[in-house]
């Protein structure tokens, strides 16, 4: 989002300051602002900021006039290696302002909108036209479960894969991208596995349970290192996770047509959408959830 110079340097503008916010700063007027708003459920946003990706990067932005907290922005920023280069990316998870001091909203973006790719996953209704001033572009971020029905051969297409959960072993088929990945994930809430086949092609993933409608329990696949082997595979995988995690259903999170983790199958696949919204992404980025609050 472009923000015009001569909005940035209008007379009112001194009035407004923006700070970071590190990870050993103190928070407690912060968080005394957040619990007041009505906006965003203040438990989720405690919750993200409790989060750190990148130890280099602010976990957000305060908005403040004449030295009183108006506004904040939550950030979300991560390191990914693409085509051999790295970006950076800063995942959106808040944007609460004031009302009376919302004139002043888009200065919280402004130390960012040049720097990284932003995403913005759950976007507060009635922002498109605010987020495409700035330069965003709306898209449409997709879910698709998947029932893991068991079938009568399914002893059979089980050889064929072995699901791996030490994690030595784990560590030890990884390269440095996807170790990291498996370092940053270590929290007990993450399930971390890899799953081969006798030619030891195989697929590392990162995964967690989560409940839709408080009681449809679903296996979310927040990534795979190898997208091809489990969509050629995917018949023999949904068994290995219907035995291994006794689940029913499975899903994840895709931004193409072409990106899906999981293949689509006529009755037993649904896809599900949201408008999201995104500012320089790089061309050979496929979408995965990571280091959003989609992650944890």
């Amino acid at each position: 989002m472009k923000l015009k110079k001569n909005y940035l340097n209008n007379s009112w503008n001194k009035n407004y300051s923006i700070h970071k916010v590190l990870v050993k700063d103190n928070k407690k007027n912060l968080l005394l602002f957040l619990k007041k708003q009505n906006l965003i459920r203040y438990d989720l946003i405690k919750r993200n900021l409790s989060l750190n990706y990148n130890s280099n990067q602010p976990i957000g932005y305060i908005l403040k006039n004449k030295n009183k907290i108006v506004g904040f922005l939550g950030t979300l920023f991560s390191k990914r290696l693409i085509k051999k280069k790295f970006f950076l990316f800063c995942n959106i998870h808040s944007w609460l302002v004031e009302t009376q001091h919302r004139i002043a909203s888009q200065l919280l973006f402004k130390n960012i909108l040049k720097n990284c790719t932003i995403t913005v996953l759950t976007a507060r209704p009635g922002l498109t036209k605010t987020f495409k001033k700035m330069g965003f572009k709306q898209s449409f971020l997709k879910y698709r479960v998947s029932i893991l029905f068991a079938i009568n051969f399914s002893r059979f297409l089980q050889k064929e894969l072995q699901l791996i959960s030490d994690k030595k072993l784990i560590l030890k088929k990884l390269d440095d991208k996807n170790k990291e990945i498996f370092n940053k994930h270590n929290n007990e809430i993450f399930l971390r596995f890899i799953i081969h086949n006798k030619d030891n092609e195989f697929s590392f993933f990162i995964c967690k349970f989560i409940k839709k409608k408080k009681y449809l329990k679903i296996l979310n696949i927040i990534y795979s290192s190898n997208t091809n082997f489990v969509r050629k595979y995917w018949n023999n995988i949904k068994l290995i996770l219907l035995k291994k995690f006794k689940v029913l259903f499975c899903g994840s999170y895709f931004l193409k047509n072409n990106d899906p983790i999981i293949p689509e199958k006529k009755f037993l696949t649904k896809d599900f959408s949201k408008e999201i919204f995104i500012k320089n992404l790089p061309k050979s980025y496929n979408f995965n959830s990571l280091y959003s609050e989609y992650d944890f």
